[in-house]
């Protein structure tokens, strides 16, 4: 039953249409409930347990005992919200502590809470490219640079990234260039007539799993004048020799001009997220960003439990190689059994799949011999590339790894999917 109207007739059609013909088609994503914590390899589901590699907790921190014991020391002295926005009531010093610990991880002097990467990627795109609070400016008598303004993205950037450029300078000034082709991308700064340009990227492609060419890419920024913007949000704690993320990996740390990473994923937090830099920077985004200004705040039971992530994950630092070494594991074993496995690199490891009902129907497969793994289609990824994506965790083990791949050998052949090594 409806419950109101929409306008026209056609708005209508379109909107109740969509539904109703995924369903038709089998391509209406029904979500799996999961019994219980979601961020172990074995969960429970339908009443039975089986194997996952679909988590975003990579270092597998969500339920350590440490973590779990923050949260609830939280929850007795703060309660469940702060029930504000920063500049509201939403500051305690819970969020103030973690502030300070994610800006001594990352070797800067300030970090800025966002309640989502999402937010924190659109917020700090939108504030650098779009001039702030101009009625405000004027009366402080400051004059915001002046000029076109460009983006330039790799197409496959996260989707809040593409969306932020439209906010930021408009359709008409956004140029994608093709995915990690400095090529193109050097074409596309060459051709360039704007006074600002931004360049901007995933540090790690969490469809793909390869990573972003960061050394060339601030090469070509530093040639051609232009800012670099990475959203490091899947590398965020598992790469870089401290785990500061993919600008530590490549030796680039000074050259990165807006660095974006995630509390959500390899530090358990499951929401978080900050913008590093210097204290003019962090106060910059503090007092002209409406994303900031208007946005939630972490719980302080939560950021009390990220504080708690990161320390042990600098401290465990087995935690890092363990889960870099299982997907390259998963990785080898996959490619010598004949499955496509893109560029993956990284701890997301993607098997290609092709359509969308073959990888939906393959994973429905699965789930009924015990692995969780969903599928990822359009518009997450190509017409044509739907696929598997298995994200690896710490803990873990090879003996699941291998149950994970005797049971998709099976599947497989039954869709004829793999492809000669």
């Amino acid at each position: 039953m409806r419950s109101g109207r929409l306008g026209s007739a056609q708005v209508e059609e379109l909107i109740y249409g969509v539904g109703r013909e995924l369903r038709e088609h089998g391509l209406f994503p029904t979500p799996e409930i999961v019994e219980g914590p979601t961020t172990e390899p074995i969960v429970s589901l339908r009443g039975e347990e089986v194997l996952q590699f679909c988590t975003g907790n990579y270092l597998g921190l969500a339920t350590h005992p440490d973590v779990k014991a923050a949260a609830v020391a939280g929850i007795e002295r703060y309660g469940l919200t702060s029930s504000g926005s920063r500049l509201v009531c939403g500051t305690q010093e819970p969020q103030l502590e973690l502030e300070r610990e994610v800006a001594d991880f990352e070797g800067v002097e300030a970090a800025v809470l966002y309640f989502l990467v999402t937010v924190a990627n659109t917020g700090a795109i939108v504030n650098i490219l779009r001039p702030p609070l101009p009625q405000l400016m004027r009366e402080l008598g400051l004059r915001p640079p002046g000029g076109k303004r460009e983006i330039l993205f790799d197409w496959l950037s996260h989707p809040s990234v593409v969306e932020a450029r439209v906010t930021a300078v408009g359709e008409e000034n956004v140029r994608p260039y093709r995915h990690v082709d400095m090529n193109d991308l050097e074409r596309k700064l060459k051709k360039s007539d704007a006074h600002i340009r931004l360049i901007a990227t995933d540090g790690l492609f969490s469809t793909d799993g390869d990573l972003a060419p960061l050394p060339d890419i601030v090469g070509l920024a530093d040639r051609y004048g232009a800012m670099v913007f990475v959203d490091d949000a899947h590398a965020t704690g598992v790469y870089g020799a401290e785990g500061r993320g993919t600008w530590e990996h490549f030796g680039v740390e000074d050259r990165v001009d807006i660095k974006v990473g995630s509390l959500a994923k390899a530090f358990g937090g499951g929401l978080g997220a900050f913008v590093v830099g210097d204290g003019d920077f962090a106060d910059y985004l503090r007092v002209t960003g409406g994303h900031y200004i208007f946005g939630g705040s972490v719980p302080p039971a939560v950021a009390m439990a990220i504080t708690a992530c990161i320390r042990t994950a600098r401290r465990e630092r087995w935690r890092r190689k363990a889960v870099l070494e299982n997907a390259e594991y998963l990785r080898e074993r996959l490619r010598c059994l004949g499955f496509d496995t893109l560029g993956s690199v990284s701890q997301i490891v993607p098997i290609l799949i092709g359509a969308d009902q073959e990888a939906i129907a393959v994973s429905a497969e699965l789930l009924e011999q015990g692995i969780l793994i969903p599928p990822f289609r359009y518009p997450a990824v190509p017409h044509g590339k739907a696929r598997l994506r298995a994200t690896l965790m710490a803990t873990h083990t090879r003996e699941q790894i291998e149950r994970f791949l005797e049971t998709l050998v099976a599947v497989a052949d039954k869709h004829d999917i793999r492809r000669p090594c």
